[in-house]
């Protein structure tokens, strides 16, 4: 079974709290052939001496030393350097299960054709209390359709996280786009690449919720960025002809919903941009969601109606 390299990549930022227990984890995984690739990114606390200290008995593992520029593109130099079959991501400030890795690449040595395995999650929220999010009750094989569709559901952050996943490295031919939400708009591509995907129905993975978790930090150019990203995930599904009015109507449905909460300036901002895409693409509002949407685009109207009253 240990005939596959899997290599974990490991982003590090300001992580000092977290370094000592995060390769706890790893020492404990009960697959060996691993190597563990720590990729620096800028940190300013004790970081990367730390490291240096707790990982000079982790078996197979490097650390590599950039300028801050990001956890995605921290990524990417990590895709660049691994040397595995498989691949990992890990953020440095969660835990996983000592099986974590075995569990994930188990599927790959029983089915070849197998691209991504996917295993459930425990999520530590910040008051404490805990929730699981199972991506299935079994074990199965889904296809790329199947797994896109999975986006616009209840498994939507299982499918969009780069955690809790390992990934044939040949398929990585892709990286990281440098945006806010890149795991958006980097894992529905990554699936049309695919045939085959595993489901594991295991938790092996914690998420911790942090007070100065970048998820919780939204501003406009996020809302930018978010809307770009699921504009241009409409137009690629549908080309694809895969979910294309699930991927519009979250596109619309999360321009309306933003453009509701702007100030003025920002609504004028965003509607020069998207308006004319929504009209555009308006004939694709096909959707079980087909109401909601009409309710969102009349809110829509009269938000453009008090934005004009007041110019």
């Amino acid at each position: 079974m240990e005939d596959l390299l899997v290599s974990v990549i490991i982003p590090i930022y300001n992580a000092e709290k977290y370094i000592e227990s995060m390769v706890d984890c790893l020492r404990k995984q009960t697959y060996s052939n691993v190597e563990y690739v720590f990729i620096n990114d800028g940190s300013t606390d004790s970081s990367l001496k730390m490291l240096e200290q707790f990982t000079s008995h982790l078996k197979n593992s490097r650390i590599y030393s950039f300028s801050n520029n990001g956890a995605a593109t921290a990524r990417n130099h990590g895709l660049d350097l691994v040397k595995g079959d498989v691949i990992c991501f890990l953020d440095c400030d969660d835990e996983v299960c000592e099986n974590y890795i075995e569990k994930l690449v188990e599927p790959f040595t029983k089915d070849s054709r197998i691209d991504i395995s996917i295993c459930g999650y425990e999520k530590e929220f910040i008051n404490g209390k805990k929730r699981v999010f199972q991506i299935a009750h079994k074990g199965r094989i889904i296809n790329k359709k199947k797994a896109i569709n999975y986006i616009f559901g209840k498994h939507h952050t299982n499918m969009i996280v780069p955690w809790a996943k390992a990934i044939k490295k040949e398929l990585l031919t892709i990286r990281f786009p440098i945006v806010r939400c890149e795991d958006e708009a980097f894992f529905y591509q990554l699936f049309l690449k695919c045939k085959r995907i595993s489901l594991i129905p295991d938790a092996l993975y914690k998420y911790i919720e942090r007070e100065n978790s970048d998820s919780k930090n939204d501003n406009f150019a996020k809302t930018i960025d978010i809307c770009n990203i699921y504009y241009e995930r409409y137009k690629t599904l549908k080309e694809a002809n895969i979910c294309k009015h699930k991927a519009f109507y979250v596109f619309a449905y999360t321009y309306f919903g933003f453009f509701h909460k702007l100030n003025k300036s920002e609504k004028e901002e965003l509607y020069k941009i998207y308006n004319a895409r929504i009209k555009g693409v308006s004939k694709n509002i096909l959707s079980p969601r087909f109401i909601k949407f009409v309710l969102l685009r009349i809110r829509y109207k009269l938000d453009l109606k008090e934005l004009k009253q007041h110019n």
